[in-house]
């Protein structure tokens, strides 16, 4: 072989050996890029699919807090604040919480809650967290609900290509706490009568404190004609008492907005009215009181006095009233805390001490 035939065969062989390095290269890379690809596209499912996750764990929450509401607006102000959770009524939160699996989906298939996952507790506003308690708690607020797929529960999420890298499935997991918070919005119809009282006798007096609406420099307590702004002097007020009253009434107080929504407070005693109000009190009352959610209004001043002007509303407060005489003009009630009332809370905001809990969940986690 001369020299020429040489130089052509090594030339040969070292295209050989780089066409077997290329191949090499474009094998690992190949692999690579696929295994890339496979875990954007199935970590982009899997974003999707925790989404669809979250939704039902919102849902499962708020239901089942909602639930525990409708046990505390059963019972008196008095059961309320004494409330023992019971296993039936834990339960009662569970089964309703079941009830949304006929329409819980995610990743494509139907969701299952396991037991372990629905839990009954209590929030703390003012720490941001939540307590696990067991039947025999004391005045639960709270529900938390997980919703899984994964090993433990509606298996892991399959893998679309990340198999190649050996990723057969994907564990996820999404949570979500509902709580009964302080009442900000009281729905239509809720408030029950036309006066308020002062946020600085509140912030002065305890609760489950007698108050007596007459005479009103003990009382810091104003009539207000709801958002009427034409009852000036307090000639309507008659009307819209008489408008409160079963079973022919037709006066339906507005939702209100503690910090949002204005009444209009007209001063003075109405001494007209008082004979309206005595009659609704009569129909209202069980076993002799009338439990009623009650306006709170701010005022600068902390002098007690009969406010003419529209004022806005800050909260609510639960009063029991106890009397109402046409002669004398008397109202005589107590103030209390700790009672859950008709109503949305104010999610995860601490609200006054006086404030009533919502009976309407919001989402806290």
């Amino acid at each position: 072989m001369n020299r020429r035939q040489k130089l052509y065969s090594y030339a040969i062989k070292k295209v050989h050996e780089q066409h077997g390095v290329v191949s090499l290269i474009m094998a690992v890379s190949t692999t690579m890029l696929l295994g890339f690809t496979a875990l954007a596209i199935d970590l982009g499912h899997a974003w999707m699919v925790k989404q669809e996750l979250q939704n039902v764990a919102d849902a499962a929450a708020l239901a089942g807090a909602g639930q525990l509401g409708q046990v505390y607006q059963g019972m008196s102000a008095t059961n309320q604040v004494d409330y023992i959770l019971t296993a039936a009524d834990k339960q009662i939160v569970v089964d309703q919480i079941n009830s949304l699996t006929p329409n819980s989906y995610a990743g494509g298939i139907l969701l299952a809650f396991r037991a372990e996952d629905i839990e009954v507790g209590v929030w703390d506003s003012t720490t941001k967290t939540f307590t696990a308690v067991d039947p025999g708690a004391l005045r639960p607020t709270a529900v938390r609900v997980q919703v899984r797929r994964d090993e433990m529960a509606n298996t892991p999420l399959p893998t679309f290509l990340a198999g190649i890298v050996g990723v057969e499935g994907i564990d996820l997991a999404a949570s979500a706490t509902a709580a009964l918070t302080s009442l900000t919005i009281a729905p239509p119809g809720e408030l029950g009568v036309p006066f308020a009282i002062s946020e600085n006798w509140l912030k002065t007096e305890n609760c489950r404190r007698d108050i007596t609406f007459h005479p009103t420099p003990d009382s810091c307590a104003g009539w207000h004609s709801f958002t009427d702004m034409d009852a000036a002097n307090g000639h309507d007020i008659s009307e819209i008492i008489t408008g409160l009253t079963p079973p022919d009434g037709t006066y339906t107080t507005p939702e209100t907005h503690a910090g949002e929504t204005k009444f209009n407070f007209i001063g003075g005693t109405v001494a007209s009215a008082y004979r309206e109000l005595e009659i609704l009190f009569d129909l209202k009352k069980t076993d002799g009181t009338w439990s009623v959610l009650v306006p709170v209004y701010g005022e600068d001043s902390a002098e007690c006095k009969n406010p003419k002007e529209p004022i806005t509303i800050v909260g609510f407060v639960t009063v029991t009233i106890s009397k109402v005489k046409f002669s004398g003009k008397i109202i005589e009630a107590v103030v209390s805390c700790d009672t859950f009332e008709s109503g949305r809370g104010g999610g995860s905001t601490v609200g006054e001490t006086w404030d009533p809990i919502g009976t309407i969940p919001g989402l806290v986690l």
